[in-house]
């Protein structure tokens, strides 16, 4: 259900450039599953290239060559898992395409496009039929063989199912789910025991949060099932059994030759064990378990059995740890295993008798050894005959060949001659995923963030030892502007796991907003992963990375982006009015379009929390409502739609807190649902789509009106729409003009030509494919897949930009301190370049490399800076770029410590000379979220308040922090219990009054005669000379803050 088109200019360079330049690059992240594969006969090795939309074919025939890489051809977008039916079809499974493309390589084409509902993720073979799993929408989708018409769409208990395996005798096929989870689920805040007492002593009492407990847990009211496997009848698509107790998230499976067991590469997550402290650099086992299919017993090895978690960092684990197993292939003895460790960039050979692992190859060969040379091994094939195992490395777009005797790398090479990913980009790609990262090289980012998305559980990483952190929110809930401050507790209780997709233009981040940049979570290197904080320049190319990945589109809607009329029990259309409807719902309020969310930390009350929170997007909604808790339910997770994992059902008054009493019926909230499930996720559903083309089906209405969809979706820019395939015996591109509604060939002596030409032009045994692609990309996909504006049919080297010199990263406006170094750079691409570098619009004599290099800056050297790059094609400047000295921030006037009274104002202000000055305030060691002027003003204060507090002054040339200073917030004083003990007639009486908070004051009413108190000291003395009845005495006490009183009989 999803695609999308691309923009196209036909006219001059210049201008073609400029719409490149203008449009930010993005990925999906493919969810490779089986990625690479043999032929039957073991000549060819198909593997895909996920981020190109193509599949590689390598001539592996020549044992003692490395593999000559021999076809590109174009596929849908982000295939993931390729099989091979015979030697020469081919089936790939399209991830964001929602297809299955039926490949010949014969041909070199794709001669079928098969719809596969929302993100297939697998296909396998079986008694004559396919099986594909469609993960969304928890389904195997069933295709006979021969005639590829569905037969069976298989529904399954089970969250999110990918890799498939089959028996040996075709009879069962077996799917895993990859969110099987581990029977935990979320005891709700309002059930929940009181929260431990902080270990820090200066901290107050954690708030009242919601407890991960095992679904066993008596106070649990629904069954959280434990399907891991679901295994089906190949003859009548029966689903026979589900099996459990294999692990938390289950990558692969393979049946092991010979036997009646069945293998899972997984994680086993440890999200029973409280706060972050307790889980640093151990908060995931990798794991291969082996699951008996007669007598159902599961019985799990752990790949790292002798590290000493509680020794970090530690070297020794680091250099031989099996990180993330997400590949497996036997030998067909069954005998031997190899598994590829994903985040470790080492695959392992395993003895399949015992456990053991055998052998550890390392991957990540050559000089750089660092996060952006990850590998991220994948895929695995053998070749039994001649010893090699083939491994498809994910981040490198790498085939290595590994001797499979010796254990070492023989060969590794290319899948592509075309990188899409920019070097940025890809440089902070692997800082996301790599174990080595780790105190002890087992845990990374994705071990959660799988593939950077979730892993559908809920993790308490809180911290009793932790500081007070303070952002900055408004009540726009009730059309409130002024900034306040939100003071969070680091025991911030249970958290669901959230995707890293759809992140740019979202900050500030996390559930709470506590982290107002992605740079703000280098923390977690050290504080989780047990290792150290990376670089700067490296968490700024990991943020990079971060800030390129989309969201999938929403399968619940249209094809042309419009919402359904019926969905659910709801209509879609009306309660998106309903939704933006101030008065009747308040929903768009907080949550703006397009995202869902106005990025703010609102009040409290208004998300029915103990704790400040963030305004959550509504974009992925769809994809977490697999949570019943009602009273004796069956659910698929354990955890709901709520930060904290509670919240079960899919209707609004359940799972909302915030009161919408202008909803008045049920079908109301019904339809407010159902546009919530309909939410659009920034990418439309077109993307991807594609539709293939052949002389017998040209014709046809369904083809006709694909075609027409496909158009008028990119002319309305929900995608760009390229052409891809085989015409004439060649491999052909055209890019759709949404100007002149034409397809621009890849050669430039055909111009352009309309639908009904094109489609004209296709002979016996051609076939192309109209696919939808995001905005942007349609020009690399439709015809320059190099960017160099020379189309591909005109370019003799079309694999790499060699046209008119192109800047990728322009020259950036610089600060430097008098006598510091400055080298001024610029990011370009080109053939045989040639520069000239310009100070306030005039030549540098000499400077014509490069870069521009200034060994110590004077007053002299500011000015603006630019290049002009050159080449026999053309030439491209720079923007002028400022370059400014001056000397680092002084501060003139420190912050002073400030005392104040509960719920008064505290203001804290500094003073700094210096030239472009930045402010940031710190509560403690860490940053106050918003806090960016020269003043810091917290409003309302109370208890949580009291801190030290700081401010870094920067600007380019340096940073310079201030004294730190005290906040002291003068409480009103609490009277502690009574307990007045009782008196006699006659007889002296001393009862010392207590409160809390310092008390300045007491005042007492309702004493018998004869007794009295210091007003001072709150002791209460005399002898009373009445008797009676008891007696009601109320105490008040005050200080400069307030009074508070008590009262007792």
């Amino acid at each position: 259900m999803m695609r999308s088109p691309f923009r196209f200019c036909l006219f001059a360079v210049a201008l073609t450039s400029a719409a490149v330049a203008q449009t930010p690059f993005a990925s999906f992240e493919a969810r490779h599953v089986h990625p690479v594969c043999l032929t039957p006969d073991g000549s060819r090795l198909v593997a895909v290239h996920s981020a190109s939309g193509m599949i590689a074919v390598f001539d592996v025939s020549n044992a003692a060559a490395a593999p000559q890489r021999i076809a590109q051809i174009p596929v849908g977008l982000e295939p993931v898992s390729v099989r091979a039916l015979s030697n020469d079809e081919i089936w790939v499974v399209n991830e964001l395409s929602d297809s299955v493309s039926i490949v010949s390589l014969s041909d070199a084409v794709v001669t079928e496009s098969l719809d596969a509902v929302d993100e297939p993720a697998d296909v396998i073979f079986a008694n004559g039929k396919a099986f594909i799993t469609c993960a969304r929408n928890n389904q195997i989708q069933v295709r006979d063989l021969s005639t590829h018409a569905v037969v069976a769409n298989i529904t399954l208990d089970g969250l999110y199912p990918r890799a498939l395996a089959a028996s040996a005798d075709g009879s069962k096929v077996y799917a895993a789910f990859l969110h099987s989870g581990n029977q935990t689920t979320v005891l709700p805040k309002e059930a929940a025991p009181a929260p431990p007492a902080p270990s820090n002593g200066s901290l107050p009492p954690a708030p009242q949060t919601a407890l991960i407990v095992p679904a066993d847990d008596p106070r649990i009211n629904y069954t959280v099932l434990d399907h891991d496997i679901a295994e089906i009848d190949t003859t009548s698509n029966a689903i026979t059994r589900y099996l459990g107790g294999t692990g938390t998230n289950l990558f692969d499976i393979a049946v092991r030759p010979g036997s009646a067991e069945l293998w899972i590469a997984n994680t086993e997550a440890l999200n029973l064990i409280r706060f972050e402290p307790q889980l640093r650099g151990h908060f995931a086992d990798s794991r291969l378990t082996k699951l008996d299919l007669v007598t159902e017993a599961a019985s799990a090895q752990d790949l790292n059995p002798g590290i000493d978690y509680n020794v970090l960092p530690n070297p020794t684990a680091q250099d031989s740890a099996l990180s993330q197993p997400m590949a497996m292939v036997f030998a067909a003895a069954g005998d031997v295993l190899w598994t590829a460790a994903f985040a470790s960039d080492r695959v392992a050979k395993v003895d399949a008798a015992t456990g053991n692992v055998l052998t550890r190859v390392d991957v990540r060969t050559g000089v750089d050894d660092s996060s952006s040379a990850m590998r991220g091994p994948r895929g695995l094939a053998l070749d039994e005959v001649n010893q090699r195992l083939f491994v498809l490395n994910k981040f490198s777009s790498t085939l290595t060949v590994i001797d499979a005797t010796a254990g070492t790398v023989s060969h590794e090479v290319d899948l592509s001659d075309q990188e899409p990913l920019p070097p940025e980009v890809k440089a902070g790609r692997g800082y996301l995923f790599d174990a080595r990262l780790s105190g002890n090289g087992t845990t990374s980012c994705g071990i959660c963030h799988i593939d950077a998305d979730n892993d559908g559980l809920a993790w308490d990483l809180g911290d009793p030892n932790g500081e007070m952190l303070t952002v900055l929110g408004a009540n726009l809930s009730i059309h409130d502007l002024t900034p306040r401050s939100r003071v969070m507790h680091p025991m911030k209780g249970p958290m669901v796991t959230q995707t890293l997709r759809g992140m740019s233009g979202a900050a500030p981040f996390h559930w709470r907003g506590d982290k107002a940049r992605l740079q703000d979570f280098n923390g977690t290197f050290a504080n989780l992963m047990g290792g150290s904080q990376i670089d700067s320049d490296d968490m700024d190319k990991l943020a990079a990375y971060l800030e390129t990945l989309r969201h999938h589109p929403n399968p619940n809607r249209n094809l042309d982006r419009s919402l359904p009329t019926s969905f659910g029990q709801g209509n879609p259309v009306s309660g998106r009015t309903m939704f933006n409807d101030h008065i009747k719902s308040h929903c768009i309020t907080c949550h703006h379009l397009p995202t869902g969310s106005d990025n703010n930390i609102d009040l409290m009350q208004e998300v029915g929390s103990t704790q400040p929170l963030k305004t959550p997007q509504l974009r992925t909604t769809y994809q977490r409502v697999f949570l019943d808790r009602g009273n004796g339910a069956t659910t698929l997770s354990g955890f709901g739609l709520l930060h904290d994992g509670s919240a079960g059902g899919l209707s609004l008054p359940i799972v909302h807190p915030y009161v919408l009493d202008n909803l008045s019926t049920q079908q109301e909230f019904n339809d407010v649902t159902a546009f919530v499930l309909c939410f659009d996720t920034g990418t439309a559903p077109i993307v991807g789509y594609s539709t293939t083309v052949t002389t017998a089906n040209s014709g046809d209405t369904q083809v006709t009106t694909d075609l027409a969809l496909l158009e008028a979706r990119a002319t309305a820019g929900d995608c760009d729409l390229v052409v891809r395939g085989r015409m004439g015996s060649a491999t052909r591109s055209f890019f759709f003009n949404t100007t002149t509604q034409t397809y621009r060939a890849d050669r430039s002596a055909e111009g352009s030509l309309t639908r009904s030409a094109l489609l004209a032009g296709l002979g016996m045994g051609d076939a192309i494919t109209f696919l939808g692609v995001l905005p942007g990309d349609g020009q690399r996909l439709g015809g320059d897949v190099d960017l160099d504006t020379v189309l591909d049919g005109d370019d003799e080297n079309n694999r790499s930009y060699d046209g008119a010199p192109r800047i990728t990263t322009d020259l950036a406006d610089r600060v430097a301190a008098p006598g510091a170094a400055v080298t001024l750079g610029i990011g370009v691409q080109g053939g045989s370049l040639g520069y000239q570098w310009f100070k306030n619009h005039q030549p540098i004599g000499g400077a014509t490399g490069s870069t521009l290099q200034i060994a110590a800056a004077a007053a002299s050297d500011a000015g603006t800076y630019a290049v002009t790059i050159t080449n026999t094609l053309g030439s491209a400047s720079s923007r002028a770029a400022s370059l400014q000295v001056f000397p680092a921030p002084i501060i003139t006037a420190q912050p002073v410590a400030r005392k104040v009274n509960q719920g008064q104002t505290a203001t804290f202000s500094v003073t700094a000379s210096g030239n472009g000055l930045t402010y940031q305030w710190r509560r403690g060691s860490n940053a106050v979220a918003g806090a960016t002027s020269r003043t810091l003003t917290l409003r309302d204060t109370n208890a949580v308040d009291i801190a030290s507090y700081s401010v870094v002054v920067s600007n380019g040339a340096g940073s310079v922090t201030s004294n730190v200073v005290a906040l002291d917030v003068v409480l009103r004083p609490v009277v502690l219990p009574l307990n007045l003990p009782d008196a006699v007639v006659g007889q002296n009486y001393t009862h010392t009054l207590q409160a809390q908070n310092n008390p300045t004051r007491f005042s007492v009413s309702g004493l018998p005669r004869g007794l009295v108190v210091n007003v001072v000291t709150g002791v209460i003395t005399g002898r009373p000379t009445v008797s009676g009845p008891l007696f009601t005495v109320k105490v008040t006490a005050s200080n400069s803050a307030g009074s508070s009183g008590s009262a007792v009989t």
